[in-house]
C-alpha cells in the first residue's frame, strides 16, 4: 500500500540523519558551554525511535509480507522545489558542507531560532513522520510535491500529524521556550535519500 511505502521511506530517512547529528555531538565535545547540546545530539542515536514506534513497525510488517519477486522500493521521478521558506527566524549558525571538528561535513543547516518561536513549513508537502527523540525534541519529515524530503529536527512540539498535508508557511510546531534549553532548529533537504545543499532554494532568508 502507498501509505505503508511512504512510512517506511520516512523511517529510513530518520535513520539516515542520525550519523549527522552524532557528528555534531563530536563537534561540540570539550566546549563546556555546549555540553547540553552534545548530550541532546548523542541521544538521537537511540534505536528506540524506530523499534518503539508502533505505527511504523506495523507498516514495516506489512511491507515485509510482500510476495517474493516484488519490485524493490524506488523514489521515482523527482522535481526540485522552486523555493523554500525559512521555517523560523534566526541566523544560520552551521551551514551545509561545513567541516566538522569531529570529522566529516555537515549535511544540513542549524538555525538559532528564537525561544518559543513558531515553526512553519518551508514548502507545501505531506507529513510522513513526526515524533520525539529523547533529549533532542521532535523530528518532522515532509515529502515535498517534487519527491524531495525535508527534515526538521529540534522542535519542542509539533502541531501536525502523519498523513496531513501542509501548505508552505503554515504552522507545524513550536520551538522550546525553556531558559536552559538551546533553541536550535536543524533543517535537512534530501534528494533520493541523499542530503543536498538547501541554500540555493532557501538563500539567506532566515534573518
Amino acid at each position: 500500500p502507498q501509505d505503508a511505502t511512504q512510512a517506511v521511506r520516512a523511517a529510513i530517512l530518520v535513520k539516515a540523519i542520525t550519523p549527522e547529528l552524532q557528528r555534531r555531538a563530536k563537534v561540540y565535545a570539550g566546549e563546556a558551554a555546549e555540553i547540553a547540546r552534545q548530550r541532546r545530539l548523542a541521544a538521537v542515536a537511540s534505536e528506540a525511535l524506530f523499534t518503539n514506534d508502533s505505527q511504523l513497525a506495523e507498516h514495516r510488517e506489512r511491507l515485509e509480507a510482500t510476495p517474493p519477486g516484488a519490485a524493490p522500493l524506488e523514489f521515482g521521478p523527482i522535481t526540485p522545489p522552486l523555493a523554500l521558506l525559512a521555517p523560523a527566524k534566526g541566523p544560520i549558525t552551521h551551514g551545509y558542507g561545513e567541516a566538522l571538528t569531529g570529522g566529516g561535513e555537515s549535511t544540513g543547516i542549524i538555525i538559532d531560532a528564537q525561544k518559543g518561536a513558531p515553526v512553519t513549513a518551508p514548502s507545501e508537502g505531506l507529513v510522513q513522520y513526526v515524533g520525539p527523540v529523547k533529549g533532542w525534541g521532535v523530528i518532522l519529515i515532509l515529502r515535498l510535491p517534487g519527491g524531495y524530503h525535508l527534515v526538521l529536527a529540534g522542535l519542542d512540539r509539533a502541531t501536525v500529524g502523519i498523513g496531513q498535508s501542509v501548505a508552505a508557511g503554515s504552522p507545524v510546531g513550536w520551538m522550546t521556550d525553556g531558559r536552559q534549553s538551546p533553541s536550535e532548529l536543524y533543517l535537512e533537504l534530501r534528494e533520493r535519500g541523499v542530503p543536498v545543499d538547501p541554500a540555493k532554494w532557501l538563500g539567506n532568508k532566515t534573518e
